[in-house]
């Protein structure tokens, strides 16, 4: 199962996404220099606890990211399967990026702000990259089993 690469792109992909959630996305400066920490659950003010704007639905894209690449590990005996699995979690990732753009907007209507982009914004596709190598490699999985088939 982790012998083959798809699984290490995988891997790789899924520990990119859990870094995700601990990381803040974005800082964003209000009109009153107050710096505000944009990150997957929600606006905070640097060093407070407590959230001014709350960004559940990219928690919840991303949890399901990470579970979609973790049963698309479990499942390395049905190719097809993983085939699509990934395809359904390059989407999501990309749904994470058009909720991002959407809620980054709001916020900065919100607290007319200026926002600034931190290096985890760069991860999902990162993410997308490493998942379109798993595709070639379960792709090349199959094509080397027919080719078994063939000879029988």
């Amino acid at each position: 199962m982790i012998q083959r690469i798809q699984s290490l792109f995988l891997l790789m992909a899924m520990g990119l996404l859990i870094s995700m959630i601990f990381i803040p996305l974005a800082e964003v400066k209000d009109f009153q220099e107050n710096i505000l920490q944009f990150d997957l659950i929600g606006v905070k003010m640097a060093g407070e606890p407590g959230y001014l704007f709350i960004t559940y639905p990219l928690l919840i894209l991303i949890a399901a990211a990470i579970l979609v690449s973790l049963i698309t590990i479990i499942k390395y005996r049905n190719r097809i399967l993983q085939i699509r699995l990934c395809i359904f979690n390059i989407l999501l990732l990309l749904g994470f990026y058009g909720m991002l753009l959407y809620l980054l907007n709001k916020v900065k209507v919100h607290f007319t702000a200026t926002i600034y982009y931190e290096i985890p914004v760069l991860f999902p596709v990162i993410c997308v990259i490493l998942i379109f190598l798993a595709i070639r490699g379960i792709r090349k999985d199959i094509i080397l089993l027919r080719s078994y088939d063939r000879i029988r």
